[in-house]
């Protein structure tokens, strides 16, 4: 048996752009992202980074060395990250040591990094168990954006805060894409964060990307609009309430239902929804959507 955690999905982010990816759990998102950071290797496929085909299977092609400190990620618990006995310095310089940097380069640099996101040096010689959770996120910035990378891959960097943490992590790394003109790629549940975020939006359904549109722009597919109901704006004047409620849980991947796999959770899926998968198809403006009703 074949499991194909993410399946047939193709797209381009441009240059200090932000593509926000957004699904539920077990969608193939997290995926995605350790397969462009090359920590998986994919049975098939091909992927291009900065101009340089970084994995191509046909060809054999693994550049691991090449995309070392040019692509880095923040994770989900920064608890999972951040070595408890370690001092904090230490933490953020670990990537440059790495890469072969001098020691005493490699702490210029990390205490640089520290204070560009906004944390005081009282924290360098702090081990993680010392600080809040807001500060451990930012220390997880700060390791990520050390070595000066193109592309940074963000995985639910702000699910496990309070709203008023989340907001001054989301801004710190809009600040610090601006700055350095970084590229990212935000995994995430909330597609409100996701369009506050992002330049363009993926969603996600077990493992195939369901619609693309530019961040802008509304979402036409029934599941992205129940994502977007799930987590609505608190402004009460621009707050929309479709009352949209998708029952049921995402399908086990060893066993996806025929057709469209929404067709299970959709109240509009009809005989070809359970017959035929849905191609993503332009609907104007660069937006595509994978659904018969279209």
């Amino acid at each position: 048996m074949t499991l194909k955690a993410v399946d047939d999905v193709s797209f381009e982010v441009p240059k200090g752009a932000t593509l926000g990816i957004v699904g539920e759990s077990g969608s193939g998102k997290t995926t995605l992202l350790r397969t462009i950071a090359l920590l998986y290797t994919p049975p098939s496929g091909r992927i291009t980074f900065n101009g340089e085909v970084i994995f191509d299977s046909d060809k054999r092609i693994m550049k691991r060395q090449y995309v070392r400190g040019l692509i880095s990620m923040v994770y989900q618990d920064p608890e999972s990250e951040l070595n408890p006995t370690m001092r904090i310095i230490d933490i953020v310089a670990e990537p440059l040591e790495a890469l072969r940097v001098p020691r005493d380069e490699a702490l210029r640099r990390a205490e640089e990094a520290i204070r560009e996101v906004g944390l005081s040096s009282d924290i360098l010689l702090k081990r993680p168990l010392q600080l809040s959770g807001g500060q451990k996120q930012r220390v997880a910035v700060a390791r990520a954006i050390v070595t000066n990378p193109l592309m940074v891959l963000l995985d639910e960097p702000t699910s496990n805060l309070d709203v008023v943490v989340q907001a001054g992590i989301l801004n710190l790394l809009l600040d610090l894409q601006k700055t350095y003109n970084l590229t990212y790629i935000l995994v995430t549940h909330n597609l409100a964060v996701a369009q506050y975020m992002s330049d363009y939006l993926a969603v996600f359904y077990t493992g195939r990307m369901y619609e693309w549109l530019p961040a802008t722009d509304e979402p036409k597919h029934l599941y992205a609009k129940a994502l977007a109901d799930a987590f609505p704006t608190p402004d009460p004047f621009n707050r929309k309430i479709l009352n949209i409620e998708i029952k049921g849980e995402v399908p086990s991947m060893l066993s996806l239902p025929s057709g469209c796999t929404f067709h299970p959770r959709c109240p509009y899926a009809m005989d070809v929804c359970r017959e035929k998968a849905p191609q993503l198809k332009s609907i104007g403006n660069g937006h595509f959507v994978a659904c018969h009703l279209y």
